[in-house]
């Protein structure tokens, strides 16, 4: 009986001890200085407060400014820690894409962004530079609310997002490009539901090519940017209630490569000073019941505005009338 009582304690510490170990093991790492060229604390010790690579159990930080970069070698990579986190809310942390491996896969399971920038980079800096490397982020985004910025730098940069995105915050696509990006850029092959709207700021390119990809917030174009929608199974890339919002510039552009209608909430051409007119829009010879030149492809959107005030107050009157009727007969 006592040998019991003494295995019973024994097991008891045991159990104490391994989980008081894993409690005291899990922290929170912070990066204490940018990783050089080439250099990455993705997968290694390089500038974690820690002094290790990241593993499970811990959560990591990049912010104050300072940048994270992948691996510079050739393969796909997946972040050890429970979770990455760009930005504090204050101060934006940067995670720099320059792998070697054209298409490589860098997954992170739980991606957190305020004040968050991905970039997609040169593998070097020293002339003549190297062209940029197509990559692929893979895994979850959680947008809080200071939001992320997505930068591909050169036209011959490509940045595909296939994370799904979701959180509070909001998105702004970027580019180093000077001029309008014809092709590459952005790309979305994920279903997001993040809340917080996108912009796609000048001379930049977003190519969604999965439905939901835009969230459910508002999608504003800058001057000169452009938006591709496409490759969807229902074409629901915009929210129904979600307004797209152009800038008050002829090369500002929404290519619509699809067959079918994309139903939104608002329309504007000017910024969002006026709006378009209800029903379809499409572009010049689509058959909508209104073209812009701004749009090309086969594809409509269609304006269905939220009821209005009066329409909701009307619908009431309607209702109470009824009533009264029934009450009266």
């Amino acid at each position: 009986m006592l040998k019991k009582y003494f295995r019973f304690v024994l097991s008891a510490v045991a159990i104490v001890v391994v989980a008081f170990a894993a409690n005291a093991q899990a922290a929170t790492i912070t990066l204490t200085a940018s990783d050089g060229y080439d250099e990455s604390s993705f997968n290694s010790a390089v500038h974690w407060s820690n002094a290790a690579a990241p593993q499970s159990g811990n959560d990591y930080v990049v912010a104050a400014g300072l940048v994270m970069r992948t691996p510079p070698t050739t393969g796909n990579f997946t972040f050890a820690g429970d979770s990455l986190a760009l930005g504090d809310g204050s101060n934006f942390g940067q995670f720099n894409f320059k792998g070697t491996t054209s298409g490589a896969v860098i997954t992170v399971d739980d991606l957190r962004l305020n004040d968050g920038r991905i970039y997609q980079v040169a593998q070097s800096t020293v002339p003549p530079l190297m062209p940029f490397i197509p990559q692929v982020l893979a895994g979850n985004i959680s947008l809080e609310t200071g939001g992320g910025w997505l930068w591909s730098h050169r036209v011959d940069a490509k940045l595909t997002i296939s994370a799904n995105i979701g959180g509070v915050g909001g998105l702004t696509i970027m580019t180093g490009e000077s001029a309008p990006l014809s092709t590459n850029g952005v790309v979305f092959t994920g279903t997001n539901s993040y809340q917080g709207g996108t912009t796609i700021a000048t001379y930049a390119r977003l190519d969604v090519q999965k439905d939901y990809g835009l969230g459910t917030g508002n999608v504003t174009l800058s001057a000169n940017s452009s938006l591709v929608l496409g490759l969807g199974d229902t074409n629901n890339y915009i929210d129904d209630l979600a307004s797209l919002i152009l800038a008050n510039d002829t090369d500002t552009a929404v290519e619509l490569n699809y067959d079918g209608i994309d139903t939104i909430g608002a329309l504007s051409f000017d910024g969002g000073a006026t709006w378009a007119a209800v029903g379809t829009w499409g572009a010049p010879d689509s058959g909508a019941d209104h073209t812009s030149d701004r749009f090309s492809g086969t594809g409509y959107l269609q304006i269905v505005p939220e009821p209005s005030a009066l329409t909701l107050l009307a619908a009431g009157l309607v209702g109470l009338l009824a009533y009264a009727w029934r009450r009266w007969r």
